[in-house]
This record gives structure tokens, sequence and C-alpha cells, in this order.
């Protein structure tokens, strides 16, 4: 069985002036299944919005192919394309940006209703459709909703809109990108169980963006983890398997560096040392490894010289590191020898 979004050796590149392009993703590879919740974590600048707009169209990859239900979109014929259109969908970070302040609430999930013919285009069927859309995201008593501007809202209320506007379409992907980050923290959570009921009742598959691997551990506890930097995948894991035993030395750090509520785990917590505190920039990537002027585990000449491939260790974890390949390449090759 195809996955539902495929991204295979995807590359996309900006210009910056006349003379320089830099790389926001390279050789990105990643697959999602129907109903599937996979979270990408990183810094910021490292390529997780550029990857969700590619997964949603929004932006066409420089090389490399993006698949949905196993058809290249590059090759789709319009009908086909418009079908992948709706069924996936973006929920962007900024509430206060992404709705429209000249529109209540009822207009701006009207238009894509109307716009493709979901319900009959009779105003009491919208109106019927929008109440229970607001009803599905938790803003009840949705009457109290229908008529609002966004500046009447609060910004999780205006998320909430926003998480409502995306399910219009009846999509099968959702793309969620730092959704929750301009959220007051009290209410983030909250949010986050209701994209978790809407996952569960609708069969959505989930791509959740962000740079906390709090929320990430959080809301994909029964999915997957990625981890990127620099524009490249690094690792991706069940989640469970990622946060206990974390394979690539930058998840490490950055789970070294996850707050812990008691103290005492706190205190037994191993502070990993970087190699360097400098971030390198996308206009000068370092060569080999991207990571190894940072890396405690520095393995020298290799790592220096050539990049790191995403190499599957096991059916559903992969890892892109020199030392850490070679590690399980020679576990592997001890336990047939044996």
């Amino acid at each position: 069985m195809s996955s539902l979004i495929e991204l295979s050796h995807v590359s996309r590149s900006f210009q910056v002036n006349r003379n320089v392009r830099i790389n926001a993703l390279d050789d990105f590879s990643l697959s999602i299944d129907e109903g599937e919740i996979v979270c990408i974590v990183g810094e910021s600048g490292c390529g997780k919005t550029t990857a969700g707009k590619i997964i949603s169209g929004l932006l066409n990859p420089s090389s490399g192919q993006v698949f949905y239900r196993g058809q290249d979109i590059s090759k789709m014929s319009s009908e086909v394309f418009h079908q992948y259109r709706l069924g996936v969908q973006m929920i962007h970070q900024d509430p206060y940006a992404s709705l429209n302040p000249a529109r209540t609430v009822l207009q701006q999930l009207a238009a894509p209703l109307s716009r493709h013919i979901i319900t009959s285009g009779k105003a009491s069927l919208v109106r019927d459709r929008a109440f229970e859309l607001l009803e599905l995201v938790e803003l009840t008593p949705a009457q109290d909703f229908l008529d609002k501007y966004p500046h009447q809202l609060s910004g999780g209320q205006r998320q909430r809109v926003s998480i409502a506007r995306s399910l219009t379409v009846t999509p099968s992907f959702i793309v969620a990108d730092e959704a929750v980050s301009m959220v007051d923290v009290s209410i983030r959570i909250s949010l986050l169980k209701t994209l978790l009921r809407l996952k569960e009742k609708m069969g959505l598959a989930v791509l959740f963006i962000t740079h906390d691997l709090a929320l990430a551990k959080y809301f994909a506890w029964e999915g997957r983890i990625g981890v990127m930097y620099l524009g490249r995948l690094v690792e991706i894991s069940p989640a469970r398997q990622l946060i206990e035993a974390p394979q690539h030395p930058y998840t490490k750090i950055l789970l070294s560096a996850l707050p812990e509520a008691d103290p005492k785990i706190t205190r037994q917590k191993q502070h990993i040392a970087l190699r360097s505190t400098d971030i390198p920039s996308l206009l000068s990537i370092p060569p080999g490894c991207p990571f190894h002027p940072r890396c405690p585990a520095f393995a020298g000449e290799i790592c220096q010289g050539k990049i790191p491939i995403l190499t599957y260790y096991s059916e559903t974890s992969a890892v892109a590191c020199h030392p850490v390949t070679q590690a399980h390449s020679l576990a592997k090759a001890g336990s047939i020898g044996s």
C-alpha cells in the first residue's frame, strides 16, 4: 500500500541576491501513511516550514518528487491535482495574520464551502455547516462566534477558527505549522487535544511542525518524530524510541536541554557540551556533515569530508550520522556472525 504523502529526495533553493542561492531543503525524503502523526522538530531556519509548504502544494521543489496517494503531483491532471489540493490543508502559525480581519467567522468558513460546492449554496445550509465546524473545534456555543470578527476573538479562539476552516473541504492530511506557538501556554495543550481528537474522529494524517521537542513528544507519542538540521532530516523514529534511545548527537543535545518537572531527574541529566556554540549560516554550510563543527561525537575526516546519508537501521528508524551508522553496521555484522 502506497503512502498518503511521500517526498523523495526533495530540495528547495531560494535566490538571496543575484549571485547567491541558499538551500532551505536539501535531499529531504519522508513518507507519511493514512491516519499517521509525524512531528518535524528543529531550530528556526532548518527548513521545517519549507517542507510543509511543499507538501501542501504552496511551493514547488527545486528538485525531487512529491507523491500523493502514489501519484507524482507534477504529472497529475488538473482534476486530480485539484483533489490533492483539497485533500492536503495547512494550519498556519499566526492566527492574527491567517484570518481576514474584514470578514466574520461565518464569512471565512463560507468561502471554501461555497467555492468548492460543499454545500448547495443556500445561506441556511452554509450557516448550519459553519455551526457544525465550530462545534467540532470546540468553539461553543457556536452561535456566539459566527458573526464575530477576528479582532473580537482571543488568539486561541482564532486558531480554532483556522482549524475549522482547514476542515471545510474534508481533507485527509493536515500540515500544522507551529500551530500552537503563538497562543498562550495555558491553552496549548487544549489545542493539541483538539487536534488529536479530530485526527481520531476524521481519520486525518497530521504533519506537526514545531521547534519545541516537548510539544512533539506530547503530540506524537503514538506516531513518529523527525529531527531536522540545516535543511536535512538527521533522524526519524517512533516517538517513544527517539525519546528513550536517541541516536543522533543533535537529538541527544535537544533532549538534554528539555526542562523536567522533577528536580531529581534534572540532577541526573547529563549535560552534553557542544564543540562550538556558533550556528552555521545557510549561506555558508560546512562541508561534510553540516553538524560536525558543533558535534560532540566528531569522528574526524569522514565527518568533515562526506555528507551522511539518512540510513535505516531498523524498519522504522533512520539516522544520518557516520559514527552511529558505523556502530549499527558493526553490531549487525556481529549478530550475524554469532
